[in-house]
């Protein structure tokens, strides 16, 4: 049996292309399990925001049972009895941590002005367990952003970027 040039050329181009296929397929798993990772991210954000809106919602009526008056305070805690804690829109979860924080701080504030507040046992309790939440939710925000570059990462691999973009994957940015 002899072989031709071209059968050489063809076997060549077969192998090339099958190596380009599993290329294909490879990245495109990756960046499936990447985003399967980053809505886990965003759902356990969501719990962890959910819980500590409800803490500071607790800690403004704590305040109001000691006579301590919420001033600027009490706008930010009734947009955080708006936020939607059920979405999957990572910016509606980023705007909801945005409000969380900027509340937190303001309580914080007042507490600092109120040292009443620091020998009240329900008062501790709470923002003990405020600062537990707020070590996961840095936590969980730092898992998140590495997912992101996990994902952004497989999402740019060269010669593929038309295969994951088709698939819908566009690149992602990270929380700051």
């Amino acid at each position: 049996m002899v072989v031709e040039p071209y059968q050489i050329i063809l076997l060549i181009f077969v192998f090339l292309a099958f190596a380009y296929v599993s290329l294909l397929l490879y990245v495109a798993s990756n960046v499936r399990e990447f985003s399967r990772r980053l809505k886990k991210k965003v759902r356990g954000l969501n719990v962890i925001t959910s819980e500590q809106a409800e803490l500071l919602l607790s800690l403004s009526r704590v305040y109001g049972n000691m006579g301590v008056g919420l001033g600027e305070a009490a706008p930010l805690l009734e947009e955080l009895e708006e936020c939607d804690f059920e979405s999957k829109n990572v910016e509606v979860v980023f705007s909801n941590v945005r409000k969380i924080k900027s509340a937190s701080g303001r309580l914080a504030f007042i507490a600092q002005s109120n040292p009443a507040l620091k020998e009240d046992q329900n008062y501790l309790s709470l923002v003990e367990t405020l600062a537990d939440l707020d070590r996961n939710h840095r936590q969980c925000v730092a898992l998140y952003n590495a997912d992101i570059a996990g994902f952004n990462y497989w999402i740019n691999v060269p010669t593929t970027r038309w295969f994951v973009w088709i698939l819908g994957f566009r690149k992602r940015e990270a929380f700051n």
